[in-house]
């Protein structure tokens, strides 16, 4: 049998973006019985039904991979390496990797404001997935917000921004109030807030 290769990434627990360039790597064995092109790798979505993603690749640590468009949990990567005698040996990533293609959203009915009397009004926005902002703190340069019915802008400037679970809490500054019965629009600026795997 052929020395066994060890998948060193992505090896359990990572979040990858559909669409995205990910580097697997292993380590490369030194059997001596080894051809030229030994390296077959593959993944399941499944964690259990592998599909390849390249065959006859050299044994060199590396292979640069097109993530699927797909979404699941459960993902794993098989790298084999086959001999001159077509002995087999293979490893599996040690736990499952997330594969996420889908943007966060912020449907309409996770908006909701909350008016207090002679305090200061919050609005509880609550997304889709987790999500992080791309220079690391949520706050107003995040977001835009409009009150119907004629989605006149409204200020977040001096705002509370407060992240928990999937929630996002704004408590208006002073003297920025919300009108009972109107619907809040809350859109993230471009490019400004996104999900672990980097989907904006």
């Amino acid at each position: 049998m052929p020395a066994v290769p060890t998948v060193l990434t992505p090896n359990g627990g990572e979040v990858i973006k559909g669409g995205s360039i990910y580097n697997i790597t292993w380590t490369p064995t030194t059997d001596v019985n080894l051809g030229a092109t030994p390296i077959t790798i593959q993944y399941a979505l499944d964690g259990t039904t592998f599909t390849n993603i390249a065959v006859n690749e050299t044994n060199d640590g590396s292979f640069p991979w097109t993530v699927p468009l797909d979404n699941t949990t459960n993902a794993k990567i098989r790298i084999t390496a086959t001999d001159l005698a077509g002995n087999t040996a293979s490893d599996v990533s040690n736990s499952a990797f997330t594969i996420d293609s889908i943007a966060p959203t912020i449907p309409a009915a996770n908006i909701v404001g909350t008016t207090v009397e002679n305090g200061q009004d919050t609005i509880a926005i609550t997304f889709s997935e987790p999500v992080v902002a791309v220079d690391g703190t949520l706050d107003a340069t995040e977001f835009t917000a409009g009150e119907s019915p004629d989605n006149t802008a409204l200020s977040l400037t001096g705002a509370a921004f407060n992240y928990s679970g999937n929630t996002l809490t704004i408590t208006l500054a002073s003297g920025v109030n919300l009108k009972n019965g109107n619907v809040i629009a809350i859109t993230p600026v471009l490019n400004a807030v996104k999900d672990p795997a980097g989907n904006f």
